[in-house]
């Protein structure tokens, strides 16, 4: 597991660090936090679930495997804690997730 840690793209290790602390995360929100570009980010998260150490549970949301979790845990063994995943800080996983636009009817 740990060769697949070292196999990755140097843009898929932010990737794996903000998941690891989270349950879910939406593609914004990861892309906001970790200063990755849609294209880095793309080629990131393609590693990651190309590899089963990240899984989109819905179109265009993301939480690391348990696989990943072993495998950061295995490199950084503080890495895989950072912090409480957001169902226990609290905050709803889809609340940082940006909301369609959608013009008022009649006008």
């Amino acid at each position: 597991m740990i060769d697949d840690l070292q196999r990755l793209p140097p843009q898929a290790l932010p990737v794996i660090r903000y998941l690891a602390g989270r349950e879910r995360a939406g593609a914004s929100e990861i892309t906001g936090e970790t200063g990755l570009s849609d294209r880095a980010f793309g080629k990131a998260i393609r590693a990651l679930i190309t590899r089963r150490l990240a899984e989109m549970p819905s179109p265009g949301v993301y939480r690391l495997s348990e696989r990943g979790r072993e495998a950061l845990a295995a490199v950084e063994p503080d890495g895989a804690r950072d912090q409480a995943p957001e169902s226990e800080q609290g905050a709803a996983p889809e609340a940082a997730a940006p909301r369609p636009i959608t013009p008022a009817a009649g006008g």
